[in-house]
This record gives C-alpha cells, structure tokens and sequence, in this order.
C-alpha cells in the first residue's frame, strides 16, 4: 500500500473528526469524498479549509466540476479554477480518473464559459456558471485553470498506460 495515500487517508479522517458538522451526510463515503475535495480545493488554492468550504459545489449533476473558484482581477481578468475530484477508499488499488476524463473536463469548460449554453445543474452550480457567465457578458475575458483531483494514479501515469494499452494488440 502506498505511504502517501495512506498520509492522505489520515488527512481525510482528520478532517471528518475535527469538522463534523460540514459531514452531516449519513453517506459515510460521500462525507470522504467531500473532505477529500476539500483538502485538495485549500491546498492548491493555498487557504484554510475554512475559507475553502465556499468553493465546494459538489453534488449530483454537477456539471463536470465539484468546486469552483471565481476571482475577478485587474484588467477585466477574470480567474477561475475549476475543480473535479475523484476518491477511492480502496487504497491497495489504483483508482483514478476514466480515459475519457480530459475530453469531459474540456467539454465542461465550453459548456460553462459560453453564455448561450444551455446546461442542466445543481443549485450550487448553477449559482457559480450564472456568476462566471455575467462576467463574461460584462466584458471579462476568462483565465481558466482545471483542476483534476484524485488519489489514485497521476494522470501521466494513465496517460503512460494507456499508451502502452494502446499498443500491446500491435505487438501479438
């Protein structure tokens, strides 16, 4: 088993033992994968998870992207870090992100960053396209990051492995 996800792991019980109230969810998986994107969403955005808990958009129908961070800059800039995360509590495996997940996540971006796009989505998500939308119809020009967390394989490890997928029936 891997020494980093089981620190990863330790992290997550952490989270869920100091913040109960946040994982009120009687779904003991769900309440991990939460704080699983919690903890990635402060540690990339370098803030406490306190302030991080605004960003988590997560839910079904979510539109490609669990979290969501939205700062509009100097210069009608406007930034945005989208989030997609994926847990596994399996940690003797290596669980990590299906082949096709770039191909979503570039489609999520079209979806969400053209006005006149139609998307079906949760509340949470919908507040957050609503508000990356009116900037841009205000003249914003968008600066987009997408952030693809898991704790599984790296996605250059898949990327490796599916290349290598890919050409062991050229080599029978």
């Amino acid at each position: 088993m891997d020494i980093a996800k089981q620190i990863i792991d330790q992290r997550i019980n952490k989270i869920l033992e100091d913040n109960r109230e946040i994982f009120a969810d009687s779904d003991k998986e769900r309440n991990r994968s939460k704080a699983f994107l919690l903890l990635g969403v402060a540690a990339y955005l370098d803030i406490d998870m306190m302030e991080a808990i605004q960003y988590l958009t997560d839910g079904g129908n979510d539109g490609g992207f669990d979290a969501a961070y939205i700062v509009e800059a100097q210069d009608s800039q406007l930034h945005v870090v989208l989030f997609q995360s994926k847990y596994s509590r399996k940690l003797d495996t290596d669980s990590n992100f299906p082949a096709n997940a770039v191909e979503k996540a570039v489609n999520t971006i079209k979806c969400v960053f053209d006005p006149s796009t139609r998307i079906e989505l949760n509340v949470q998500n919908r507040k957050k396209v609503e508000e990356i939308r009116s900037f841009i119809l205000d003249g914003a020009i968008p600066y987009v990051t997408f952030v693809m967390l898991n704790n599984g394989l790296s996605l250059q490890e898949l990327m490796r492995l599916l290349f290598i997928m890919q050409l062991l029936p050229q080599m029978r």
